[in-house]
């Protein structure tokens, strides 16, 4: 018989912050769009629900085309960016990227959260790149 641990391991416990986090980015999207209705506003609650699954696309596009080292770093910088309070944007159309893509991406996106500078992120999808931008006092 397997014995089931009561408490997470270094390795669970960490995944289990990221999940928290991310969940916490969805949460927020999602109230966004509930305040919009519950104002009566249904043109910006519409359009915020819109946002967030177009982001949830890229998001998914990014993530599929990325091996599994890949994901992880993607999502652990994610929830990081989101325990700092920093807003990460997905713009663009969502699409298949190469691996040489995934990864530049993923070191531009890591020099970015440590310029610690607290400017909004943005992930910018075209043309079958990706490109991280800063915007803010001095950003693009």
């Amino acid at each position: 018989m397997r014995r089931v641990r009561s408490r997470p391991g270094p390795v669970q416990a960490a995944w289990v912050d990221v999940y928290r986090a991310l969940r916490h980015r969805t949460l927020n999207r999602l109230q966004v769009a509930h305040g919009w209705a519950q104002l009566g506003e249904g043109d910006a609650a519409r359009e915020a629900l819109e946002e967030y699954l177009l982001e949830e696309q890229r998001l998914s596009a990014l993530l599929s085309s990325a091996s599994g080292r890949q994901q992880r770093a993607l999502l652990t910088l994610l929830a990081h960016c989101e325990r700092k309070g920093r807003p990460v944007r997905l713009t663009g159309t969502a699409q298949t990227l190469g691996p040489a893509a995934i990864a530049d991406m993923l070191g531009d996106l890591q020099r970015a959260v440590r310029s610690g500078d607290g400017a909004p992120i943005e992930i910018a999808l075209a043309g079958g790149a990706v490109r991280v931008l800063l915007h803010g006092v001095g950003g693009s």
